[in-house]
């Protein structure tokens, strides 16, 4: 069990950034941020909890090129999603509805609508 739970905090580390090293260096260079950078100047400290991180992590995606979950903005509860460049460049590879769309139902069964 302790292997799988390892092996879990290796494919989260491994997701959080996005498209690789080389790439959100290449980002950075062009005075660009992450979308989880983004996001943690965005929101409350502490406060982003991410969904559907995972999605895709097998085949080099993960979270299909976009950042999504709630936090707080000054306490009040947000709903948010940025793409991350780093792994797709600037433009969208295919239609995504999968993470921005559970951010808005997120939003619809939540205290913040």
């Amino acid at each position: 069990m302790k292997e799988r739970i390892q092996r879990l905090r290796e494919i989260k580390e491994a997701a959080a950034l996005g498209g690789g090293k080389e790439k959100i260096d290449r980002e950075h260079k062009k005075g660009k941020l992450t979308a989880r950078e983004r996001i943690d100047l965005l929101i409350d400290p502490g406060s982003f909890n991410e969904f559907n991180m995972l999605i895709n992590h097998k085949v080099g995606a993960p979270g299909d090129g976009i950042v999504c979950g709630h936090g707080t903005i000054e306490g009040r509860t947000v709903c948010v999603f940025s793409q991350d460049a780093a792994l797709y460049g600037t433009w969208a590879r295919r239609p995504r509805r999968t993470n921005p769309g559970n951010a808005l139902d997120a939003t619809r069964t939540s205290a913040t609508s």
